[in-house]
C-alpha cells in the first residue's frame, strides 16, 4: 500500500481538452488521471533539479566557480551573457546582430573567452553571404560586436 502520507491533494484548472486528453490517455496507459500527472511533473520536476545543481555550480555568467578557476564558460550561456550586456549597458542600437552573433558563435562552439576581431570579421563573412547591407551599417555592426566582446572580457575576468 502507498504511503498516503507523502501526498498532497491540490485543485488544479486546465482547458477542458486537457481534462479530456488526461482522462482519455490516463485510461489507455491504466493509470489513474492523477498517477500521470503525477509521471509527467516528475520529469519536469528532475530535470529543474538537475538544472538548479548545475546553476549552483557556475555563476549567474555560466563562468565554472566550483573548484579551481577553469575559463569554462557554457555555450548554452551565451544567451545569458547577451541580455546581461543589453541590460547593464542599457544598449538600444545592436541588439538584433549581437543576438545573432551569439547564436553564431554558440553553433560554431566557440567559447566566448576566446572572442577577438578575427571572430567578428568571420561572423560578418558569413553573414553577408546571406545578407546584403551597406558600408555603414557593416561599421556600425561591427563597432556593436566589439563592444559586446570588450564587456565579456571584463566580465568573465
Amino acid at each position: 500500500m502507498k504511503d498516503l502520507h507523502n501526498f498532497k491533494t491540490i485543485e488544479i484548472k486546465l482547458p477542458k481538452h486537457l481534462v479530456e486528453w488526461l482522462e482519455e490517455f490516463s485510461k489507455e496507459i491504466a493509470m489513474e488521471p492523477s498517477q500521470l500527472m503525477a509521471n509527467i511533473l516528475t520529469y519536469y520536476y528532475e530535470a529543474y533539479k538537475r538544472g538548479f545543481e548545475k546553476g549552483r555550480e557556475t555563476s549567474s555568467l555560466g563562468v565554472a566557480i566550483s573548484g579551481e578557476p577553469t575559463g569554462v564558460v557554457e555555450i548554452g550561456n551565451v544567451e545569458e551573457l547577451v541580455r546581461k550586456y543589453i541590460n547593464e549597458e542599457k544598449v538600444k542600437k545592436g541588439t538584433f546582430i549581437i543576438r545573432r552573433f551569439a547564436s553564431w558563435i554558440k553553433d560554431k562552439h566557440i567559447n566566448p573567452l576566446e572572442l577577438k576581431d578575427e571572430t567578428i570579421k568571420e561572423f560578418l563573412e558569413d553573414y553577408l553571404k546571406e545578407h546584403s547591407i551597406s558600408e555603414s551599417t557593416y561599421h556600425k555592426y561591427r563597432r556593436a560586436l566589439e563592444r559586446f566582446i570588450e564587456f565579456l572580457s571584463k566580465s568573465l575576468k
